[in-house]
């Protein structure tokens, strides 16, 4: 019945529309942080980069979740998966130790945050006891990100359970713990060459990404604006001429009446 009521050649203009959008609004970072730190997006985009043609990807909750799908190029033959909405904490690495067993010849890429890695690092001791094939990406802000970004936004910086009173183990400790391999990725000069050799090694490795406890997701829906007005927000102008296309074309009209009868 879908197939019926839908052309694909009906949503060529609207392909070039956000294709247009993605050129005019890339994601590439600038980084601030070349010293101490490894910029997210740009660290993703170079782990996207470097990913072999056939890796699984699966990224957890919250901002790595987020910087993942902002910022990474699926290429043919990839999968990438996520709970997405529901957003559990912990759940990328027992999802990729399911991947490992479930595709033994394949790259599993296992992109996890300090936070949420606490939630089940036992499971660790399968990816080792096996020796899967899992690349475990830990990005590590010391704290809760995106909770971090929600009270610098609303609540005057009050980081009452997001920083405050928290603090992480040592992960190069927790590696060699469940005997693992640990590599660690801390600033940008070195980012690229640890990537690409990490990619070419088989079996499990740990790896921490160590980003500034400041680094927001970029860009996000702020209380109160409509989804497609998000922060920081673009001039008024560019705005306004981004979002003529959609109040102005009676085929996107047409396709919104297509779809509520369907459904």
């Amino acid at each position: 019945m879908i197939e019926s009521k839908f052309n694909s050649n009906d949503h060529e203009e609207w392909i070039d529309y956000c294709q247009n959008l993605k050129k005019k609004y890339p994601y590439e970072k600038e980084s601030t942080f070349k010293r101490k730190y490894v910029e997210v997006y740009s660290f993703i985009r170079a782990l996207s980069d470097h990913c072999k043609a056939n890796s699984i990807i699966i990224p957890d909750d919250g901002g790595h979740l987020t910087w993942t799908m902002q910022a990474f190029k699926i290429k043919n033959g990839q999968r990438l998966f996520s709970a997405f909405g529901n957003s559990p904490m912990g759940y990328s690495l027992p999802a990729s130790i399911g991947a490992a067993f479930a595709q033994k010849n394949k790259t599993i890429i296992c992109i996890d945050g300090d936070g949420s890695l606490m939630i089940n690092v036992q499971d660790l001791f399968l990816v080792s006891k096996h020796h899967l094939n899992i690349k475990i990406f830990i990005i590590n802000n010391d704290g809760y990100g995106i909770i971090r970004q929600f009270q610098s936004l609303y609540m005057n910086k009050r980081y009452e359970a997001s920083k405050k009173g928290l603090e992480n183990p040592d992960f190069k400790k927790i590696a060699q713990s469940y005997d693992l391999p640990y590599e660690l990725i801390n600033n940008q000069k070195t980012m690229t060459s640890k990537i690409k050799k990490i990619m070419n090694k088989k079996g499990p490795i740990f790896i921490e990404v160590r980003i500034d406890a400041n680094q927001t997701i970029s860009p996000k829906l702020e209380f109160g604006r409509p989804i497609e007005d998000l922060s920081p927000l673009i001039s008024r102008k560019d705005f306004i001429e981004n979002t003529k296309f959609v109040k102005n074309k009676k085929t996107f009209n047409k396709k919104q009446k297509d779809f509520q009868e369907i459904n």
